[in-house]
């Protein structure tokens, strides 16, 4: 039905509007009586694409988020051995990575992941992957580098130095060059004439009159991988008759 009234007083016309029969009234719904979303049932899926990257001084695993809305945290497992996981770590959140320090250069690692909810229910496992950290540092630098003409034969020489206390040290290369200073490690026109983790050598069979230059790279790790270090400050010495 459809009822109007005057107001004499301001003589205002308003047409009210009366509910009935086949029209429907309504209201705003309130927001705040909207039902809320419930947590999800049951353990989370199992995370996925996991993958792993050297970055120089960490090996970062990456997985994608979970799309459960109750995700907790990610419990990471790793070890040397597949399938034999001796170490784990809580990642909180539903954060994607984490950056493991301090791996064993050069020695594969395995990894697995799983999601956990806020009700402690974790899902089934990832797929296993893989990873090898690198060490793309060299060691630090000989010193005491010091050379003498052999006694025993004029036509040698002595070198001596003191070695770095760098853990991943592995050895030295030492390089002689004729007139010239070596200007690397695999400088094709040097004469690598040791290669070891002793900290002297005798050079023989020199020319009478030549001058030779010494230089000295540290490495770690193994051949053809070794870190070489920029090398040492070079020493040259005049063989005398």
């Amino acid at each position: 039905m459809v009822t109007t009234k005057y107001l004499s007083k301001y003589n205002v016309f308003f047409l009210a509007m009366v509910c009935a029969g086949l029209v429907a009234c309504s209201r705003p719904a309130d927001p705040s009586l909207a039902p809320s979303t419930p947590a999800p049932s049951g353990p989370p899926v199992a995370p996925q694409q996991l993958s792993a990257t050297d970055t120089h001084d960490a090996l970062r695993l990456s997985w994608a988020a979970n799309s459960e809305s109750n995700i907790s945290g990610y419990q990471v497992y790793y070890g040397v051995d597949s399938g034999a996981f001796t170490h784990s770590v809580f990642v909180t959140g539903n954060a994607t990575s984490y950056a493991f320090y301090g791996l064993q250069n050069r020695t594969k690692y395995h990894f697995i992941i799983r999601a956990v909810n806020t009700a402690q229910e974790a899902s089934e496992f990832s797929t296993e992957i893989s990873a090898t950290p690198q060490d793309i540092t060299a060691p630090g630098e000989i010193s005491s580098f010091r050379i003498t003409q052999g006694v025993s034969s004029g036509n040698s020489t002595m070198l001596r130095w003191q070695n770095p206390s760098n853990p991943d040290f592995s050895g030295v290369r030492v390089l002689r060059r004729a007139k010239f200073i070596p200007t690397s490690a695999t400088d094709s026109d040097a004469t690598v004439v040791f290669e070891g983790n002793a900290s002297q050598f005798q050079d023989s069979g020199l020319v009478s009159g030549e001058t030779y230059y010494y230089r000295i790279y540290t490495y770690d790790g193994a051949k053809p991988q070794a870190n070489y270090s920029l090398g040492s400050t070079a020493l040259s010495i005049l063989i005398l008759q």
